[in-house]
Formats: structure tokens, C-alpha cells, sequence
């Protein structure tokens, strides 16, 4: 009785631990669905259908797939990554959009142009050039004189330095006159002559005054080629004294901007008789040279 009694202990115990080492497929596929599952070397991957799921482990590294609603994630190191490409390119966009709507667009102007060597001719000359991009003042004149023009840029426009600045632009237009003297005189006698000196189309600078002088060679006096025998002369302005014998003598002043014409009469007459009776016989002669200055 004692060796049945064993036997039939150890024949539960052997059912028991078998039982124990067998699967239990009920438990694994369990709701009709199916997993597979490998794990190498701390790698583990696992799929499933109907929402199939993928997740693959490497060093911590985990990458899980969804069919249907997919999501991407990746973590290498504790560090995670989402990316969401229907609201990126979306974002994308908004930020390019706005940029284009806050862009500045602007074009270069022209660079204003100076125009050189002008000088008085009593009309309206234009002394800065007109461009694209720009607006001028100032850039006009008629008397001679240092002027200031003055170029803003127009709206959607700027200098090539990049700058939107009003620019100041200097130009001129150069004193310009015509002045006439008097042409050879022949004094016999006492018979006095006259000739006149004329300034005309006088552009000079406001304030500044031209003068026109005269200096005798000989002292206002007609000396023979030898220099020894002379007749002495005046030179009288209109509604003037007569001129000295040395030095050079005003004849004629014209100032700006009143005055662009002007002229004078000048008289020529021997004040000696005797001494020109004496020597009508021969020639004698004297230079007279004008000088034209503005001041």
C-alpha cells in the first residue's frame, strides 16, 4: 500500500510541471488578433493588424509606425522628435506670406547730373540735370552765381547708398560780359574826339562790380619815336574830370544784379596848342590799354 500511494504522488507532481511549461495560447490571442514579437539583442519588434503598431529598440532608441492614424516618433539618447507635415507646411507658408507683405520694394534713382561750363547769357539755363526717381529744386537761374539745388528721392525710391535723404547739389553759372573800346583816334589841332567804351550782356554775381580802367604808355602824352618831342592830351569821361597823366584811372563801373548794360563817352583832346602847332610835322603816337576786372 505504502509504494501505490508514491507512485501516484509522483505522477501529480510530473502533471503539474508539465503543466507549467506549457504555452498558453489562449491568453496570447486573445480578441482574434495576432502578434509576432522578436527580441535580439535588446532589440524588440512588434506588429500588429488593425491598428498595426511597429516599435523597434535600439539603445534606447524607439520607433513606432500606425496604419490608418500613423505617428512618427523617434527617440535616440532620451531625445524625442515629432513632426507633423500638414501643420509645417502650413506654418511655412504663413511666415513666407507675411515676409512678402512686410518686404520693403523699392527702386535706385538716377544720380542727379551737374551741368558744367555754363556762363550768363541773360536767359533761365538749368544747372542740374532732371532723372528718374527724383524731384528737383532749385536747379534753375539766370544771373551768374553760385547756386544750391536741392533732389529728394520720389516715393519707391532711394539714393544707391541706400539712403532716402534730400541731397544738396552745388552748381554755378560763371560771369560772362562783352565789353567795346574805342577804336584808333587821330587828334590834329584842337579838335577834340570821342569814343565810347560799352559793356554789354554783363552777367556777373549779385554784389560784385566790374570795372573797366585805362593806363596811358606815354602819360598821356604823344611822343615821337625818339621820345623827345611830345604833344600832351586829356582824357576826359563823360560828365567827369580829366584823367591823370600816371597810374590807371576808372573809366567805367557796372554793378550786379541791377545793372546789365552800360556805357561811357570818353573825350580826347590836346591841351597844348602851341607845342602840337610846333610839331604837326611829325608823327606822334601813345597806347591806351584797357583793363576789364569784376570785384
Amino acid at each position: 500500500m505504502k509504494k501505490k500511494r508514491f507512485f501516484k504522488n509522483s505522477i501529480c507532481i510530473l502533471l503539474m510541471t508539465a503543466l507549467a511549461m506549457m504555452p498558453l495560447p489562449c491568453a496570447a490571442l486573445a480578441d482574434g488578433e495576432a502578434a509576432e514579437q522578436t527580441e535580439t539583442g535588446g532589440t524588440t519588434e512588434q506588429t500588429g493588424t488593425d491598428g498595426t503598431t511597429e516599435q523597434n529598440s535600439t539603445d534606447g532608441t524607439t520607433e513606432q509606425t500606425g496604419t490608418g492614424e500613423t505617428t512618427g516618433q523617434t527617440s535616440t539618447d532620451g531625445t524625442t522628435g515629432q513632426t507633423e507635415a500638414n501643420e509645417t507646411t502650413e506654418d511655412t507658408g504663413n511666415v513666407s506670406n507675411a515676409a512678402a507683405e512686410n518686404a520693403e520694394v523699392y527702386a535706385y534713382a538716377d544720380e542727379p547730373i551737374v551741368v558744367t561750363g555754363l556762363a550768363y547769357n541773360g536767359t533761365t539755363q538749368i544747372g542740374v540735370e532732371e532723372g528718374t526717381g527724383y524731384t528737383l529744386s532749385g536747379n534753375t537761374g539766370i544771373n551768374a552765381g553760385t547756386y544750391t539745388a536741392t533732389a529728394v528721392p520720389d516715393e519707391g525710391y532711394r539714393w544707391y547708398d541706400d539712403s532716402t535723404d534730400a541731397r544738396s547739389i552745388t552748381w554755378s553759372i560763371e560771369d560772362s560780359y562783352t565789353v567795346t573800346i574805342p577804336a584808333d583816334q587821330s587828334l590834329t589841332s584842337d579838335t577834340a574826339k570821342t569814343g565810347n567804351v560799352t559793356v554789354s550782356e554783363c552777367g556777373i554775381a549779385s554784389g560784385e562790380t566790374l570795372m573797366v580802367t585805362v593806363r596811358s604808355t606815354n602819360g598821356y602824352q604823344l611822343m615821337d619815336a625818339s621820345g623827345n618831342s611830345f604833344i600832351s592830351y586829356t582824357v576826359t569821361p563823360e560828365n567827369g574830370t580829366a584823367l591823370s597823366g600816371t597810374g590807371e584811372n576808372t573809366v567805367l563801373t557796372i554793378s550786379s544784379p541791377t545793372t546789365h548794360e552800360a556805357s561811357v563817352t570818353l573825350t580826347f583832346l590836346t591841351i597844348s596848342e602851341n607845342v602840337q602847332q610846333a610839331t604837326l610835322a611829325a608823327e606822334h603816337k601813345d597806347t591806351l590799354t584797357f583793363n576789364v576786372s569784376v570785384k
